[in-house]
């Protein structure tokens, strides 16, 4: 006798329906509320960029705005751009290029032209002694003392303008203070009386 097996049946599929807690659509309460929220937020931010627009526009017709105008730069600079006087001193009496003085102390003073146009054009321009800025007045007046070692001395002045050096000018003074001072011999005049014969 023979056994049959009768065929397996696949599980029809059941269609998965899945339904919404109280009504369907708009009718949910909560949604609603967050549909009012998200309204009124909207309408604040549409209220607050009028505002800011608004403020943007009455601030800026009262805001005086600076033009841009074009930056003055300073004029070209030539050697005739500047003109100073320099002299030097030992104590009352000036010493020129080339002389040997006894004392170790000298004085540099001068003034330089139109200081105050040139300031004005250039107003970075310092005066200089020896690489070493030098106050100077109102009126382009100087006065500097220095002291000089045993030997030749250099004495450069110069006007400088963003690093830049114009007008150099060089006194050479030799200090020796072993010099013999030349005084004139002194004559002694004798007065004879004639004798008669």
């Amino acid at each position: 006798m023979a056994f049959t097996v009768p065929p397996t049946r696949a599980p029809e599929p059941k269609e998965l329906v899945l339904k919404p807690k109280g009504k369907p659509g708009f009718d949910d309460e909560r949604l609603k509320s967050l549909i009012k929220v998200v309204a009124w937020q909207g309408r604040i931010i549409v209220l607050l960029l009028v505002v800011i627009v608004i403020l943007a526009i009455v601030k800026t017709d009262s805001l005086k705005l600076p033009m841009q105008k074009a930056v003055a730069s300073a004029p070209p600079i030539s050697e005739q751009s500047f003109q100073y006087n320099v002299f030097t001193y030992q104590g009352p009496k000036p010493v020129k290029h080339g002389d040997i003085v006894r004392a170790n102390d000298v004085s540099i003073l001068g003034q330089i032209f139109d200081y105050k146009e040139i300031k004005k054009k250039w107003p970075d321009l310092i005066f200089t002694v020896n690489g070493a800025a030098i106050p100077v007045n109102d009126n382009g007046a100087y006065a500097v003392d220095m002291t000089l070692k045993i030997g030749p001395n250099v004495i450069e002045t110069a006007m400088s303008v963003s690093g830049q050096e114009y007008e150099r000018r060089q006194v050479v003074l030799t200090y020796n203070p072993q010099i013999a001072t030349s005084t004139p011999p002194v004559i002694q005049a004798t007065t004879t009386t004639p004798t008669k014969p």
